[in-house]
């Protein structure tokens, strides 16, 4: 990405030969579905560091709410974010979006991620996400912009028309909901194909930061989420 030097991404591996495994790590950002034998990769995550280090975060596991804690590559900030999980403990711990300086770029990245449309039968029901999401600078602002494909992963009998999407803006990026809100509904009914945009007019001092769209089942149940990049002001 231009104007950062690096892109980390952290990624969930998941060895079972059959079954697929739900995920959410909290600071790294993987949180989905990983199928048998599959990887689950982060969005990647830009920074200025030189000089990196290992930290330990909160990862979610499987349906019953078990907790562990993943090792990745620390960007700014993170320190206090992990040190923030440690006195609150895991089961309590939730992600917030970390503006970091710089200006307004042009941002493309490819994600995959994989999403049951019934999640009491995940293998049964199991589909797998390609799309692209990124920021286009427009004006003294930005177009936000999600492209995606779903298709059943291997035998699956899953469908798309029963995912449904929510936006997830927290803390800094709270403030673009009106912006969303202008050229979407505040549920978004997804389908095989399709596309999520909006547009935010001005971004005074913009700095980097994280949102997602919180995916969720035909039963209403949360399966996952799509990571996006947006720009915020930075004070």
């Amino acid at each position: 990405m231009r104007g950062y030097k690096h892109g980390i991404v952290s990624c969930v591996m998941h060895d079972d030969p059959i079954n697929p495994l739900y995920v959410k790590w909290v600071i790294p950002g993987p949180h989905g579905w990983v199928p048998a034998k599959q990887n689950l990769d982060s969005l990647a995550r830009a920074t200025n560091k030189d000089n990196f280090g290992q930290l330990k975060g909160c990862l979610l596991y499987g349906n019953q709410g078990e907790t562990t804690q993943g090792v990745f590559i620390g960007i700014e900030d993170d320190e206090r974010r992990v040190a923030d999980e440690g006195k609150i403990g895991c089961r309590a711990a939730v992600a917030g979006a970390q503006p970091s300086p710089g200006g307004i770029q042009n941002i493309l990245q490819k994600v995959r991620n994989w999403f049951p449309s019934d999640a009491s039968q995940p293998r049964a029901t199991l589909l797998q996400f390609d799309g692209e999401v990124g920021v286009r600078p427009q004006g003294d602002g930005f177009v936000s912009f999600v492209t995606y494909e779903f298709k059943r992963y291997n035998d699956s009998q899953g469908s798309a028309e029963a995912l449904t999407a929510r936006p997830v803006f927290r803390d800094a990026t709270e403030a673009l909901l009106p912006a969303f809100n202008k050229s979407n509904s505040s549920v978004i009914k997804l389908g095989e194909k399709g596309n999520i945009v909006f547009t935010v007019p001005s971004v005074p001092n913009p700095g980097l930061a994280h949102a997602s769209y919180e995916v969720r089942d035909r039963a209403q149940r949360v399966v996952g989420e799509i990571s996006i990049p947006l720009f915020v002001p930075v004070r």
